[in-house]
């Protein structure tokens, strides 16, 4: 029997972030798959053009209206993010 047959077995409801490894492997394939919508590396060149930045503000809106940061915080996340893709960009060439 497989892990979810069991669960609902024992009466238990099925939730993907209490198994480890599939939170793990749904973030990195939700990652992968979104990383190219908007083009986090753009924003290190300083250089964007408008609808890369229509997308970013969206995103940095959400940030500051959702989580609570401020419009610096929210801008330094986005760099910090945008450095992390740029290096693993950088690593699969």
């Amino acid at each position: 029997m497989n892990y979810i047959g069991a669960l609902a077995i024992e009466g238990k409801q099925f939730n993907y972030w209490t198994n480890e490894r599939l939170h793990k492997a749904l973030e990195l394939k939700l990652f992968e798959d979104q990383k190219d919508t908007i083009k986090l590396t753009s924003l290190v060149s300083k250089v964007v053009d408008k609808d890369t930045q229509e997308k970013i503000d969206v995103v940095k809106s959400r940030l500051i209206r959702s989580y609570g940061y401020c419009d610096v915080c929210a801008t330094d996340v986005l760099n910090f993010v945008s450095s992390i893709f740029a290096r693993g960009d950088a690593r699969n060439r």
